[in-house]
């Protein structure tokens, strides 16, 4: 049977589903859930309504839970299964990966894999990058298309329309990335009509009539064809998206060609709907977070619910739905070993990083070298549920060989403990290597 559960807490009062015996649960480990006979009608029998009140169905009841304390072990467990690493390559394919993380953070660089493919090897069977770009470009009707929320990911397809409030708003503005100037409309027509007459198109295979057009400064600085910022603009505003990939080339194409009717044709949601959907959509993809005040604003105040992690005064915050995952599961993690990517989820709140693990971590890509402290390109060493070092390895991308820069471990942790691990786990890039 399921309850409709209220929490109340300092500031919220939470409603949503949870089954009976996860009230029961909660009771059993000592958490304060009081049943009042009455709240507004909730709890009452049907048989003896309050005047004025209206009742929920007879298997509803009304609870009263106060806020949520947990330990950082509980925060730690609770982050690891919900971001699929309690074990290693637990999800059957790329499609439950981006529903399971909600997207998947992509980068350009390559030193032992790109990002993305570094976070779908520690969650994906058997994953190799043809898998995604088969995901992505090889499948009719496509289930996934790849934009800014705010770095660029993977999304789900069905994502789109709530990004239309977005898309509106960036072609409207007076800004760099915004309105296009004459210059760059005429640009763009020459653009579509190359679109039109070719189907998709890499820049670089349009030299004759990007010359043609001229030069201006990428968003790095750099002096760029006038063709390749307009291409670059469009793709912000939603009017070009990418059909298939080179590496990490894009080719570009009418966004009309590229995803299924009933997503282009799908109702317009309204600017606020569509806001505070992605604004969920960027919460769940963190788990556990700090909540800012126009944050709330957005959100209904049953959507999320309070937590105090154990040497923080702060409340952090889940989505009210990630309470049975946080507060049921005690049992104890795998011990399988992950090397994580610099932007893996679970490590990219820093702040809560440090708080939960004791564990100070930053991507130094862009941090000149004399200022490094880790490395270039260190990924965080998971096993079980410690952070336990951090490793720099170069995969040489033709043969598959690996090297390490750099291999550093955590003062209290043992790494004759792991075996064969991390030799496997870096088996595992020398063989993605070889199939990119």
């Amino acid at each position: 049977m399921t309850q409709g559960t209220v929490y109340t807490t300092q500031t919220y009062t939470v409603k949503h589903e949870f089954p009976a015996k996860w009230i029961k649960e909660q009771r059993d480990k000592g958490r304060r859930i009081t049943m009042p006979r009455c709240v507004s009608g909730f709890g009452c029998s049907p048989n003896h309504p309050t005047p004025n009140t209206q009742h929920p169905p007879h298997d509803t009841i009304h609870a009263m839970l106060a806020p949520i304390s947990v330990s950082r072990a509980d925060a730690r467990r609770f982050l690891i299964r919900a971001f699929a690493l309690d074990g290693f390559q637990t999800l059957p394919d790329v499609h439950a990966a981006v529903e399971t993380l909600g997207f998947v953070q992509e980068d350009s660089i390559n030193v032992c894999g790109r990002i993305h493919d570094l976070i779908l090897g520690c969650r994906v069977r058997g994953y190799t990058p043809a898998a995604l770009s088969d995901y992505l470009y090889g499948e009719t009707p496509r289930r996934a298309w790849e934009f800014y929320l705010p770095n660029l990911c993977v999304l789900p397809v069905w994502d789109y329309p709530y990004f239309g409030a977005t898309l509106r708003r960036q072609r409207e503005k007076d800004t760099r990335w915004g309105r296009l100037s004459p210059e760059e409309e005429a640009a763009a027509s020459v653009l579509f009509a190359k679109l039109d007459a070719d189907g998709p198109l890499f820049l670089r295979d349009a030299r004759e009539i990007g010359e043609a057009h001229g030069h201006t400064t990428s968003g790095w600085g750099t002096k760029t064809r006038l063709l390749s910022f307009v291409a670059d603009k469009l793709f912000w505003q939603g009017r070009l998206g990418i059909a298939k990939r080179d590496g990490f080339l894009r080719a570009f194409d009418r966004i009309e060609r590229l995803f299924p009717a009933d997503v282009l044709n799908a109702p317009a949601v309204p600017d606020a709907e569509a806001d505070a959907y992605l604004l969920r959509k960027r919460l769940r993809a963190r788990r556990l977070f700090r909540l800012r005040p126009a944050d709330k604003l957005l959100l209904p105040e049953d959507a999320t619910t309070p937590i105090l992690i154990e040497n923080d005064k702060r409340p952090w915050h889940i989505l009210t739905e990630d309470l049975p995952l946080l507060t049921t599961d005690n049992s104890p993690l795998t011990t399988d070993l992950h090397l994580l990517a610099p932007l893996d989820p679970l490590v990219y709140d820093r702040d809560r990083t440090r708080l939960l693990w004791d564990f100070d971590y930053t991507w130094e890509v862009y941090v000149p070298q004399e200022k490094r402290k880790w490395g270039y390109y260190v990924l965080p060493i998971l096993w079980g549920d410690r952070l336990v070092g951090r490793i720099e390895p170069r995969v040489e991308k033709r043969t598959g060989a690996v090297s390490i820069v750099s291999l550093q471990w955590e003062p209290d942790f043992d790494p004759g403990v792991l075996g064969d691990a991390l030799e496997n786990r870096l088996a595992d890039f020398s063989q993605r290597a070889c199939q990119s």
